[in-house]
């Protein structure tokens, strides 16, 4: 009883961290994970609602338990928070192709709309899905303009600026393509700095390796030789 009732608040922890940790979205609405990211949250849960009843079954100690659990939560924060900034840094690299695309279709005399659907076909991950996802809104009944809050609950902050020129080209019939061009040149920059800032960090990352493999490895084969020869000559 005891076990199904730590299980069960193991639980409700995991899934609250995996929502707060995701992005803040506006007006109170829940935001909306990807298929692949539910399935990895839901079996994450699962795996680690199951180690946390093994540990109370084997050792009968509830501060063991809750120990591991703390410890658990932790490593399941940090791991959402790594998929959240891997998925932020996949949109900023593709938000300029597909700015790109949509400057393609606006130049060819497409409106907001068909050039939103017609970019959905060929835009690189994560926005195809995303833009597809507009047009099954808009096939349900929404608005063009509130079919777009569903760019902002799948990728986040990057894109709000793209769907404040869609929507202000759909009401009040703005050109759309000079604005594009415009947010287009400036992803470009923002790809530019986030590719520099990983460069940047590249040290840092490889230091951990560096200090505690290849130096010991390096330190091993140089005095290693040393130390035999000067042990035999000891003994001799």
């Amino acid at each position: 009883m005891v076990a199904v009732i730590v299980a069960s608040a193991w639980a409700a922890v995991v899934l609250r961290a995996g929502h707060r940790c995701w992005w803040p979205v506006p007006r109170g609405r829940a935001p909306r994970l990807a298929h692949a990211s539910r399935r990895r949250l839901s079996k994450r849960a699962a795996a680690s609602t199951t180690a946390v009843v093994l540990v109370l079954a084997v050792s009968r100690s509830i501060v063991l338990t809750a120990a591991v659990g703390a410890l658990l939560v932790v490593s399941h924060r940090r791991a959402l928070i790594r998929a959240r900034s891997a998925r932020r840094i996949a949109v900023i690299r593709a938000l300029p192709d597909t700015l790109d695309l949509l400057v393609v279709g606006a130049d060819a005399g497409l409106t907001p709309v068909e050039a939103l659907a017609a970019v959905a076909v060929w835009a690189p991950s994560p926005f195809a899905a995303a833009l597809a996802a507009v047009g099954t809104r808009q096939r349900v009944g929404d608005r063009f303009g509130d079919a777009l809050d569903v760019l902002v609950e799948t990728l986040g902050e990057p894109v709000r600026p793209l769907v404040g020129v869609l929507r202000a080209a759909d009401r009040d019939g703005a050109a759309l393509g000079p604005a594009l061009r415009t947010l287009a040149a400036g992803a470009r920059d923002d790809r530019r700095r986030q590719t520099e800032l990983a460069a940047r960090r590249l040290p840092v990352a490889l230091l951990f390796p560096l200090v505690l493999c290849i130096l010991p490895a390096l330190a091993l084969l140089t005095l290693a030789p040393v130390v035999s020869g000067l042990l035999r000559t000891l003994t001799l």
